[in-house]
């Protein structure tokens, strides 16, 4: 947003001006940041404890009791396939990761902003390049939550399958902590 304030009472320095001269300055006013939405996924919020009867409908039955478990929740629409990842650390939800055909990418980035009750707080586009030279425009929309951005990629690890994830510190905290068992196991085996 740009606001133009007069600027009224600038006097000539050389002799006596009889009247003040306006003048115009261009002050640019910065927008106010956009307020950081509430993310939820299956009625789960970060931080929420993972209750035996939501783990006995989304959790793999090997898993029981296990403190660090990560869920899937299947959907099947008429633009593709979704998987939705829910990832437990400390019987806690950490984090968020989709999984989704890449045709579903319109469908939900308007689903989402329905949710969330606005549009993405930023959308862009990269250029990409396949492995076979074909180039495409990846597209982004991310929303600021109060956990971390919560970020959808058209494009993952292939051009057919698109990306989500939610990057909050509780996520960011397990996959350090999981990083780390995983070096320390491969020292004794290396």
């Amino acid at each position: 947003m740009r606001t133009l304030i007069s600027l009224c009472c600038v006097f000539a320095l050389v002799g006596c001006a009889e009247k003040p001269t306006p003048e115009l300055a261009e002050v640019v006013v910065a927008e106010p940041a956009p307020q950081p939405v509430a993310f939820d996924a299956g009625g789960l919020k970060i931080g929420d404890p993972l209750t035996e009867q939501w783990a006995y409908s989304h959790c793999p039955s090997k898993d029981k009791g296990d403190p660090d478990i990560r869920c899937p929740d299947y959907i099947k629409t008429a633009d593709g396939n979704i998987v939705i990842w829910f990832q437990f650390s400390h019987n806690k939800l950490a984090g968020v990761t989709l999984e989704f055909e890449s045709s579903c990418f319109d469908s939900l980035v308007a689903s989402y902003s329905e949710k969330f009750g606005v549009p993405p707080h930023n959308r862009s586009t990269e250029p990409v390049t396949t492995h076979l030279g074909a180039k495409y425009e990846n597209q982004s929309a991310t929303w600021h939550t109060l956990n971390g951005d919560f970020v959808l990629k058209k494009y993952g690890a292939t051009v057919t399958e698109g990306i989500g994830v939610l990057a909050s510190d509780e996520m960011a905290e397990f996959t350090a902590r999981t990083q780390k068992a995983n070096q320390d196991a491969l020292k004794g085996k290396l």
